[in-house]
């Protein structure tokens, strides 16, 4: 027998029930990039640390110069963010989309002087984007509930042998 605990889980990852990805992509896109960003994968992760990340692949072209493009754009549902936050990240690694699409370098890093060019443009519609986040400023989303199970798995081996497999946060 297994027991089904996916109203935990719905409840645990609610801003995947509360935000579609894809129309806050479009959203964004029409509002800070013009149209201009080109379509990309979107999805949600449990990411511990970040509150985003953009996922690029580097490959050479025919006179061995690296060349960026973008694997896809991860936000993480395991923090606790409220919707203003998300905006605010979520423009946070648009920014990145945008540059690694048009393949704009950046001096001093990821977060260097172009980066907060876009960032200072953008905020002055109403964002605060940040180039640090600490993940320790926020909550783990129902921080109270991950010591309830997951997922328990009941089975009856051939020999008439009971087991019971108990997944929790624990062990994630």
């Amino acid at each position: 027998m297994v027991f089904n605990y996916s109203e935990f889980l719905l409840e645990l990852h609610s801003l995947r029930n509360k935000i579609n990805l894809q129309e806050e992509f479009d959203k964004m896109n029409n509002e800070l990039f013009d149209g201009k960003l080109r379509p990309i994968e979107l999805k949600w992760k449990s990411l511990k640390r970040v509150g985003g990340q953009v996922v690029y692949n580097v490959s050479k072209d025919k006179y061995g110069k690296s060349i960026e493009s973008v694997g896809a754009l991860v936000m993480s549902d395991f923090i606790d963010y409220d919707y203003t936050e998300f905006k605010n990240i979520f423009a946070h690694e648009l920014i990145h989309v945008y540059m690694i699409q048009n393949n704009i370098k950046d001096y001093g890093g990821h977060h260097g002087v172009i980066f907060q060019k876009y960032a200072d443009e953008i905020n002055k519609k109403g964002y605060k984007i940040s180039t640090k986040f600490d993940a320790g400023e926020f909550e783990i989303l129902k921080q109270d509930k991950l010591k309830k199970p997951i997922a328990v798995i009941m089975y009856e081996e051939e020999n008439g042998d009971k087991s019971i497999t108990l997944f929790t946060y624990d062990s994630y």
